[in-house]
């Protein structure tokens, strides 16, 4: 709980969203859906989706590598680093 916390402050520092559309496009990041596809359910533009999921990523890595769970070997999609 104390991740989303730290990534909702820093989203909301970046991006004027209000909570609502906020924890929709968390919902729709859990279920793993694209950057495009949020826009089209929550219209929020695609290009702040797009920074927000990187954001997103950024910081669950580095959670990850931070606590215990980094220890342990994790696995990466390769869709995670975007289209050549």
């Amino acid at each position: 709980m104390q991740i989303s916390m730290q990534i909702k402050s820093q989203a909301y520092q970046i991006l004027p969203l209000s909570e609502n559309k906020f924890r929709q496009l968390l919902k729709c990041f859990a279920l793993n859906l694209n950057a495009y596809e949020i826009h089209q359910l929550t219209h929020i533009s695609d290009r702040s989706c797009k920074v927000i999921y990187a954001k997103l990523r950024c910081h669950i890595v580095t959670y990850c590598m931070a606590s215990d769970a980094g220890a342990s070997a994790f696995e990466l999609d390769e869709s995670y680093f975007g289209a050549r």
